[in-house]
């Protein structure tokens, strides 16, 4: 892994603020948040406040991991939340668990259809997520944005069997 400053600005879009509202909470120019986002290294003691602002992890800041946060007792409470909020409609830890299980059993047989899986899942996930994040907030132009590319992730999984024949060598249809 390694730093990029789009996160920074995923981050901050995610939750609809402007560059000077973000680095006013956190006291600092906005030229400075800029270059951060831009892909300047930020210093431990801002990389620090940032990780803490948007409540992911060091390591997500600073380009370590991927994984936002690396507090698993956190995610089990949200899963408990959303599935006290939706009742049955939920996705449980349990579903999530059994796709990632099948996510590594593939990626220890070879990724027989390539990245493609993986990549539309991560894709849907993240379309999902603006998704909803769009219709609590009323955007009715951005849900269709995010619904109409949620969908397109969604349909990349269609080339996986095509994917599949070609890396045994047989035609592709």
């Amino acid at each position: 892994m390694f730093y990029t400053g789009s996160r920074l600005e995923q981050l901050r879009k995610e939750k609809n603020l402007n560059q000077s509202v973000v680095a006013d909470e956190l006291h600092m120019s906005r030229s400075t948040l800029s270059g951060y986002e831009k892909g300047k290294m930020p210093s431990i003691d801002h990389a620090l406040a940032l990780a803490n602002y948007y409540h992911v992890s060091l390591d997500y800041i600073t380009g370590l991991s991927s994984e936002r946060s690396m507090n698993a007792s956190a995610l089990i409470s949200s899963f408990i939340t959303l599935g006290n909020l939706a009742g049955a409609s939920a996705p449980t830890a349990s579903d999530v668990s059994s796709l990632v299980d099948a996510a590594i059993m593939y990626m220890c047989q070879g990724k027989p259809c390539g990245e493609q899986p993986l990549t539309a899942w991560r894709d849907f996930m993240r379309q999902l997520t603006a998704c909803l994040s769009a219709a609590t907030q009323g955007d009715a132009a951005k849900l269709a944005d995010a619904a109409n590319a949620a969908t397109i992730a969604a349909l990349d999984v269609t080339k996986m069997p095509a994917r599949l024949l070609e890396n045994k060598g047989g035609a592709s249809r």
